[in-house]
């Protein structure tokens, strides 16, 4: 069990939760939740590390893989969160690419392009949006706020 924040894995991930620039070196973000972590281990997302609060006990994390699951003691956990509540589950995941060619794979593809939205609120609201009308793949210009950004 992890019980130091001075542990390098957790001033990794507080790195990457705190800095964009250390997000688009390593090509990995920060999720966090139970939801989003189990949706992640679920798909063609590469978990790199999964970190559980050690009063965090979930029968649906059995399963995980001990060379990726850590545990870390509360306090320490209350450093990786953003939230005012957190779940006691966390994960590094490696940031996905895909091409125009992956998004437009068949007639019916159709896209979204944003321009220059700063709000990482408004910009969620938009891909989810998004997402559950179809659309086959969000296209940002550069001045876009950081799609990783927890």
């Amino acid at each position: 069990m992890i019980t130091s924040v001075s542990n390098p894995k957790i001033k990794n991930v507080r790195a990457l939760l705190s800095k964009k620039k250390e997000r688009d070196e390593q090509g990995c973000f920060v999720i966090e939740g139970r939801k989003p972590v189990l949706e992640a281990l679920g798909s063609q997302l590469e978990v790199k590390e999964i970190y559980l609060a050690e009063s965090f006990e979930d029968d649906a994390f059995a399963g995980v893989p001990e060379d990726i699951a850590m545990r870390v003691s509360d306090r320490v956990f209350s450093q990786l969160s953003q939230t005012v509540t957190p779940q006691g589950v966390a994960a590094v995941v490696k940031m996905p690419s895909y091409s125009l060619g992956d998004m437009v794979s068949n007639d019916a593809s159709r896209l979204l392009i944003l321009e220059d939205i700063r709000d990482p609120g408004n910009l969620g609201t938009m891909i989810r949006t998004s997402e559950a009308a179809g659309i086959g793949g969000v296209i940002m210009t550069r001045n876009t706020v950081d799609v990783f950004n927890p």
